[in-house]
């Protein structure tokens, strides 16, 4: 069987692969544009058949200037009167030429051809299974390439060859060097520079790669350098021109084509070059290869206004392959395009004809239409039409042609053409419309008028016209007199009169088309019977009743073989029998007697057309094997003809009309009668005489449909499997099953079956069918893996099946599970650019196809990973920790202990050493900076009310700086200060060492509070007073306006409060023994819980939590209502600095340098990253939105508050 296509849509790297595994060993041809190649693929690899690449003169010239041969030897072998390849046999049977050398250079040629081959993209190619035929000697078919290996090469050497394309083209056979530019070597051993003297124009590359020893590839490739480095470059069009001539006068045909097909490519398709490719193709004996340069030939003098000269290239290319039916239809379309209606009509008469010798009657009905449209009296394309019509089985369109010739022709055919046309159309319709014998019958009676001559007519009148005269008539009434009289006499009223007449036309010339005519004629007589008076034997009620059983046997005989009407008409003749009936039975014999002769005339009729329907049985299976429509048109028509109880009624109906033609029938119905029953009798043999015939037919039917079926199946089918389709190969391959079962399950199919073993058929779709059974399985068992969650399982499930099937292209059958995940959760998911949803998500990505997933989100800075999709174990689960995107990041200093400020939306720092340093809070550029004189430096935050900053240093003085450019406006001296200061309004609140909090107002103290212990933590502001914790276990407040003071202890007299934290509904407080007590706003203490371990940094409160974090990492939230732990995590690494509340997380820097957001409930860590530093700046909240945070390379930077990506 043959398999043909696309190279668009298979290329021949896929049909080596997939498309034509299980095949047979077969050649495979192929054509892109003006190229043409062809392989014979074995099972002991590939043979390169055309184009022949290498010339045997070319190769014995080279291995002498390579000291491969020598040159005494060649002339001495070339003595004994021998040329090309028996010259090299010669060389090599006397040991002067190494076999292993001559295989070497011509296996690495026919690798590079086929490797050049694998580049085709366009074109077709047709693969016809069958053993090796004897082809036209060559050298390089002497050698057979591994598939494998070519195709394992040609993955790595497509891309440098489509690269070599682009500059050079596809047909690169020539470039010529530049003497005046030096080219180096590119690499260690590169040809270049040893090509580079010898590309001198006339030399093409494969003769200089000859010379040098090298493949055919490599001396493209390093010519393909030259010309980009600008020692060589490409020959123009009229160089191409000047080489090819010359060629053609060496008679060096092989690399005469090669440079036409660059110099069409290069050039542009000229006259010139498609008259030399034909030229070249003649010498060769490549007909095809002729029939192609001059169909492109014609082609383009057609488009370039020249339709005439194309005319007379076509016609002398039919004259050497006449028929040829690329050539007809070229010459057609020249045709048309000159407006020569004669070549038209030729050329379009020679295609319907092919057409019809190819079996396909409705391509020549279409091209023949449009003709008789335009030209209805031109008989000869009416008669090829009617061929094409018969040949389809559109009979009533051919018996509608045949009387529209009829009428043309009239009595007489005048022309031989009438004569043909006439013949042709008579026999057409014996053969295809018996039921219409008038039409043949008038062409028949034109074709004898049209053979008699004129003297015989005279004489013959003559004799008659004497004969007249003495009372002589030597003719009956003839059927046209006759049924013009009836008409007459009918008109007339004179209804006996036009009865008689009826009945005798019909007697005379039962099969005349006018006997059809006189039936409808006696559809006006019609009316019931009507006998003579009655008897007196006869009594009224027996008269009407038997009037009512004329009138049920006159219907009944139009109903027959019917059972109904075959009793009806056996019981009305029993009847007609009696005695009683004896008196009417003459009349209603008479009366009956018509529709008796039109019964039996139709029932004749349909018989004999039923029979030759069925007697045609073999032949339509010898002659329309190919033809499937017809096919299953005769088989209908032979399934209606073949109705066994039509058959049998008939033959029961023969007798009972029989009995009626024996009470008073005349000759004629005697007549009618013994004809009918001759047919009846022919009819039921026929059906068991002709049944060898059907079985042949319905063969030829099913044989058709399986390899339809097989042609689909082996090239859609391999198509569907090879991406991955699965059910549609499965319909292909369970399509082919099913006719393949029933040619196997019929006693008349068995032949075809043996043949379909023969070819192992069964087998093959055995093995398609298990593969796509073997593929289905393992699929589902990944679905499993997938349904049940098991994502790795199911992802190296998947890899495995891809694996074991690479050849396929089944990733979108199987494509890989991939699970995304970030924290924090709800960012978005791009796959390859695309975006897929957001987290956490399951996709999935196709195996060994390269994949970028990113994970963004508002705030956060991107999250990229390239996933391993072809490894042992791809990669199924992808967890992005995203970092929160610096808004600016500046560089800072080193020893900063306290937390920065927010100051008018900009950012204040002050360093260990006095270094105060404001930044802009939008892009962080320093707006002014100022070095205070101070020993010990600072370590506590500074306040800011509007307008002022208050900047405690250690020591106790207190600088006031205006915010805006730096500038100094007074100190203070204090106390030593134990810790942050905070602002309620414009009071600034600053604990000191003699166990004093301090309030300063408008640059000044405005008043001091006696503490009742020292103070032991900083100052925090909320609900109206100024809050900080004792050294004895106490907290104490401050009324910010009144001053007025209290205290609540939390823990014992022996400990002292560690750290404050501010909440909406009151404060958070940590003790040296490990306490954790929640104070409400109103200075009560709620609730506390001891034990709970070294709690150094400060506690936070947010969203009805409370959280605090041990000196060893271990994360602790509390309910703030009840004080019950809800939840413990673990941050592997201290946070010295504790929490800070943000929004709805809680923040903390770690001392390794991470930065995490984490959510109360869970506890869940939001965002975990390590932007951070070891510096000792705690987190401070900048504004509504953004934190400062210190980052790694001595940075501090402003970076957004880590919100929920869906927040945003």
């Amino acid at each position: 069987m043959a398999l043909q296509g696309s190279l668009g849509h298979l290329g021949l790297a896929d049909l080596l692969q997939t498309g034509l595994a299980g095949q047979a060993a077969g050649l495979l041809s192929m054509r892109n544009g003006a190229g043409r190649a062809a392989l014979y693929v074995g099972a002991e690899g590939l043979t390169l058949l055309e184009p022949d690449v290498l010339d045997a003169e070319d190769l014995i010239h080279a291995f002498v200037l390579r000291g491969v041969l020598s040159g005494e030897a060649v002339e001495r072998e070339r003595g004994e009167g021998r040329s090309g390849l028996p010259l090299i046999e010669s060389l090599v049977a006397s040991g002067e030429l190494r076999e292993a050398e001559l295989t070497d250079v011509l296996a690495g040629w026919a690798e590079d051809t086929i490797l050049d081959l694998l580049t085709w993209d366009e074109g077709e190619f047709r693969f016809v299974e069958g053993p090796l035929e004897q082809r036209r000697p060559g050298l390089v078919c002497r050698t057979t390439v591994d598939s494998g290996a070519v195709l394992l090469r040609a993955a790595q050497r497509l891309d440098e060859r489509n690269e070599i394309a682009s500059s050079l083209g596809y047909h690169a056979a020539l470039v010529i060097g530049l003497p005046g530019i030096t080219v180096g070597a590119q690499h260690m051993g590169d040809p270049g520079p040893r090509m580079q003297p010898l590309l001198d124009g006339e030399r093409t590359i494969d003769e200089v790669a000859l010379l040098l020893g090298i493949g055919g590839f490599a001396a493209l490739k390093a010519a393909h350098a030259l010309v980009l480095a600008g020692g060589a470059r490409l020959p123009t069009a009229e160089e191409l021109a000047m080489c090819v001539e010359k060629r053609l006068a060496d008679h060096a045909y092989r690399s005469a084509r090669g440079l036409v097909l660059q110099w069409i490519e290069m050039g542009g398709p000229t006259p010139r070059a498609y008259e030399s490719l034909a030229l070249i193709a003649q010498a060769c004996g490549r007909t095809e290869e002729e029939i192609d340069a001059l169909r492109m030939l014609a082609q383009l003098r057609t488009s370039s206004g020249s339709p005439g000269a194309a005319l007379g290239t076509l016609r002398d290319a039919l004259i050497r392959c006449p028929n040829h039916p690329l050539l007809l239809q070229t010459l057609r379309d020249s045709a048309e395009a000159a407006g020569d209606v004669a070549s038209y009509v030729d050329s379009t008469l020679r295609m319907a004809e092919n057409a019809l010798q190819d079996a396909q009657g409705d391509r020549a009905v279409a091209l023949l239409e449009p003709l008789v449209t335009a030209q209805p009296d031109a008989l000869g394309v009416r008669t090829m039409h009617a061929k094409a019509l018969e040949r389809c089985g559109r009979i009533e369109e051919l018996v509608a042609a045949a009387q529209d010739v009829t009428r043309r022709i009239g009595r007489r055919c005048r022309t031989r053409e009438e004569r043909d046309a006439a013949r042709t159309f008579a026999d057409m319709i014996d053969r295809s419309a018996p039921e219409r014998p008038e039409i043949s019958r008038r062409l028949r009676s034109a074709l004898e008028r049209s053979d008699s001559k004129p003297r015989r007519f005279a004489l013959a009148g003559s004799l008659l016209a004497v004969l007249a005269v003495a009372g002589i008539v030597m003719w009956p009434p003839s059927a046209d007199s006759l049924l013009e009289r009836a008409t007459v006499a009918l008109d007339a009223g004179r209804r006996a009169e036009a009865q008689e007449l009826l009945d005798e036309l019909i007697e005379r010339y039962p099969d005349s088309p006018e006997a059809e005519s006189a039936f409808q004629l006696q559809a006006r007589l019609t009316r019931p019977a009507q006998p003579q008076a009655p008897t007196v034997k006869l009594d009224r009620a027996q008269r009407e009743h038997l009037e009512a059983s004329a009138a049920a046997a006159q219907t009944a005989l139009g109903d027959l073989p019917s059972a109904a009407a075959r009793d009806t008409l056996e019981s009305f003749a029993k009847e007609l029998a009696s005695e009683e009936a004896s008196a009417l039975r003459p009349t209603v014999l008479k009366e009956l007697r018509r529709y008796l002769a039109r019964a039996m005339h139709d029932l004749t009729r349909e018989a004999r057309g039923r029979a030759e329907i069925l007697a045609k049985s073999s032949t339509v299976a010898s002659s329309q094997a190919k033809d499937e429509g017809l096919l299953r048109r005769y088989l209908a028509e032979a399934a209606e003809a073949g109705d066994a109880e039509w058959t049998k009624g008939l033959q029961e109906a023969v007798p009972i009309l029989g009995t009626y033609v024996e009470m008073e029938g005349t000759a004629t119905l005697h007549q009618l009668h013994a004809t009918l029953a001759q047919h009846a009798t022919r009819l039921a043999g026929a059906g068991a005489g002709n049944q060898e015939g059907l079985d042949a037919c319905h063969r030829a039917v099913l044989a058709l449909e399986v390899d339809e079926a097989y042609r689909k199946a082996a090239q859609d089918g391999i198509r569907e499997l090879t991406y991955g389709r699965l059910e549609s190969a499965e319909e292909l391959y369970s399509n082919l099953e099913t006719l393949v079962e029933k040619a196997s399950a019929e006693r008349r199919f068995e032949p075809l079956f043996r043949d379909l073993e023969r070819q192992r058929i069964p087998a093959w779709i055995d093995s398609k069918r298990q593969l796509i059974t073997t593929i289905g399985q393992r699929v589902r068992e990944g679905r499993a893996h997938e349904a049940a969650g098991r994502l790795a399982a199911a992802s190296q499930a998947y890899a495995g099946l891809l694996r074991t099937f690479d050849t396929f292209k089944l990733e979108r059958l199987a494509p890989l599970p991939l699970q995304v995940l970030s924290d924090p959760p709800g960012a978005i998911v791009e796959v390859n650019g695309k975006r897929e949803g957001v987290t956490p998500l399951v996709i999935h990505y196709l195996w060994s196809t390269p994949v970028t997933v990113r994970v963004l989100a508002n705030g956060y800075v991107p999250f990229e990973q390239v996933l391993d999709s072809a490894g042992e174990k791809p990669d199924w689960q992808v967890e992005a920790r995203l970092a929160p995107q610096p808004v600016w990041a500046v560089r800072g200093e080193r020893t900063i202990d306290c937390a920065p400020v927010e100051a008018d939306g900009n950012v204040l720092t002050a360093s260990r050493g006095g270094r105060l340093t404001m930044y802009d809070g939008k892009v962080g550029s320093i707006i002014w900076t100022r070095a205070l004189d101070s020993l010990e430096g600072i370590r506590f935050r500074p306040a800011y009310v509007p307008g002022r900053l208050y900047v405690v240093l250690v020591d106790g003085t207190v600088h006031l700086i205006d915010p805006r450019d730096g500038a100094p406006g007074g100190r203070l001296t204090l106390d030593r200060p134990t810790g942050d200061p905070d602002v309620a309004g414009d009071v600034v609140a600053v604990p000191t060492r003699s166990g004093k909090l301090v309030l300063l107002r408008h640059g000044s103290v405005e008043r001091e509070i006696t503490l009742p212990a020292p103070p032991s933590t900083n100052v925090v502001a909320a609900h109206g007073a100024f809050w900080v914790g004792l050294g004895d276990g106490r907290i104490a407040r401050v009324h910010v306006t009144t001053g007025r003071l209290t205290v609540e202890r939390i823990g014992d007299s022996g400990t002292s409060v560690r750290a404050l934290g501010g909440a909406v509904n009151g404060i958070a407080a940590t003790t040296s023994m490990g306490d954790v007590a929640f104070v409400g706003s109103d200075g009560r203490r709620r609730w506390s819980v001891s034990g709970q371990g070294d709690l150094p940094g400060r506690p936070a409160v947010v969203g009805g939590y409370l959280g605090v974090v041990e000196r060893k990492g271990r994360l602790l939230v509390f309910d703030v209502e009840t004080g019950q732990l809800t939840g413990t995590t673990e941050l592997s690494g201290s946070a010295p600095h504790g929490l800070l509340g943000v929004d709805d997380v809680f923040v903390t820097a770690l001392e390794d340098g991470r930065i995490m957001a984490i959510e109360p409930e869970g506890p869940h860590v939001r965002v975990e990253s390590g932007i951070g530093s070891t510096s000792p700046l705690p987190p401070a909240r900048i504004g509504a939105d953004h934190l400062v945070i210190a980052l790694k390379n001595d940075e501090i930077g402003l970076v957004p508050v880590p919100r929920r990506p869906d927040s945003e």
